[in-house]
This record gives C-alpha cells, structure tokens and sequence, in this order.
C-alpha cells in the first residue's frame, strides 16, 4: 500500500496494520508535514507513479504517529446533536398544544351526556339499573325528582260489587265491592271512573272518585296499595231517573301526560 505526502509529494510505503493503529497519522520523513495518510492511500501504483522504482519508495522514513483518541480530521463534518428519532415525551410544541381541544371536546361531551340525562330525567329515575344512581344525584342537587312508579292499570278489579237504592237516603243510589288489586307489585291507588248507562249502553252521567272518597279509611297520599291486596269501597252518589240501568267502573291514574285510564290499554 502507498500514500503519498501533500506537502512535498514524497511517495511512501506503508501497512494497514500501522495505519490502523496511527488512525492515519504520520509524519513525513522528507519534510516533517504531519498529514492523513488515509486521505491519498492506494493499493498499486498508479500510472503517474510508473516512473518511481518500487525499490526507491522508502518505507522507513515515515513515522506512524500513535493516537491515544480517535482522530477527528479538521474538516470532518458536523452533525445536528438532535437525535434522528425523538422519544414520546419529546414531541414538538404544535403537537403539545392540542390539549386544550381534548380537554374541551371532553367537556363539551359530558354537557350533552348530561343535557340528555336532563331531559330524560323522570323516566331514568324509574329505570331499574341506573335511577338509584340518577335520583340521588338529583337529591345531592336539592332537585326532587316527581315519578309515576311501577304500575298495570288492567291488574285492578272491582269484586263482588252490588248498585242499590240508598237505605237511608231518598233519591240517591249505593255502590259497593271489593277493590283488587291483582298485581304482584304495590302500585298507587286508582281513581276510580264511574259511568253510568242506559238500556242502550249510553253514559247519562260519569263522576271520577279519588281514593279519599271511595274508602272509608283512606291511607296516606304516598302509600301505595299493596301487591295482591282487597279493600272494601263504598260510593254514594244521587240517582240520575229510571234511565239509569247499568254502570261501569274505569280505574285510572293520574301521569305526567295525564289521566290514563285501564280502558285506553286494553290490548
């Protein structure tokens, strides 16, 4: 192998091996220049180099200069000390700033989640898995919440009922009978639609009775009356004339969409 000095071109035989060991580094024997003899080494002679004797080439007037760090040339080049690929955390600003648009998609989210809550409020709070949760929210709000309960208008039943002349008083009627309710829940106690027909089924006259004017013990507004239960009724009434030969009773409750009664959900 040859390496020829830049300074005054004197042509030189080395060995890989003391190059290696020299990073390069030599000193010519000729004039002192300190030069990289990497940067003109060759395997052969070239043809430029055909006049020179392989016998004239010295080899020991080189010196290898022995590095204790790797050499760096003067005019090796500079690389950016930002790493190629940046970690997670390391992620430039514009993306560092789109928080601020997770964050208020978030809330923007949870404001319609809990506008729809709102708005479905009385209905949620009688669902079964998730009104325990939605009514106390509302409890912890100070806000009371108005619902209908669990009910089945067709499971009432009026039993063993009998329309007479009123005993004591003149030109009035008695009705009596048994109130079931054949449900297997409490629900809230009906009020009660009494029509009363002629001998064509047409209604001469109707009167709608609230528990506290059928019963003779009414219970309290918020009790309900109980699954599989039979109360007594008794209701008196003036007799509408001879035209009045039949009645029926309709049982009722009053909604939020108002009065509903079992006749509109007879299937």
């Amino acid at each position: 192998m040859y390496t020829r000095c830049d300074e005054c071109q004197t042509l030189f035989r080395v060995t890989r091996a003391q190059l290696n060991a020299a990073r390069g580094q030599v000193r010519c024997g000729r004039c002192g220049n300190v030069f990289d003899a990497l940067l003109s080494l060759q395997e052969e002679l070239l043809v430029d180099d055909a006049h020179e004797q392989e016998a004239d080439i010295p080899r020991d007037e080189i010196e290898y200069i022995e590095q204790d760090e790797p050499y760096e040339p003067d005019d090796a080049p500079q690389y950016d000390e930002q790493p190629l690929f940046m970690p997670l955390d390391m992620d430039p600003p514009q993306r560092r700033r789109r928080w601020p648009w997770a964050l208020a998609a978030f809330v923007l989210a949870l404001a319609l989640t809990a506008q729809a809550v709102h708005l479905q409020r009385e209905t949620l709070v009688e669902h079964e898995r998730f009104g325990p949760y939605v009514s106390m929210a509302y409890e912890r709000l100070g806000i009371a919440l108005r619902t209908e309960g669990r009910y089945d208008l067709n499971a009432f039943a009026l039993l063993h009922h009998e329309l007479v002349t009123h005993p004591r008083t003149s030109g009035a009627l008695h009705l009596s009978g048994v109130l079931n309710n054949g449900a297997p829940f409490a629900q809230r106690w009906p009020v009660l639609e009494l029509r009363l027909e002629d001998r064509f089924g047409d209604i001469i006259a109707a009167r709608r009775l609230h528990p506290r004017e059928y019963l003779r013990n009414p219970p309290p507004d918020d009790e309900p009356m109980p699954a599989n239960a039979r109360r007594a009724i008794e209701i008196e009434f003036v007799d509408p004339g001879h035209d009045a030969v039949g009645f029926s009773i309709d049982f009722c409750l009053e909604l939020r969409d108002g009065l509903r009664c079992s006749a509109q959900t007879e299937r």
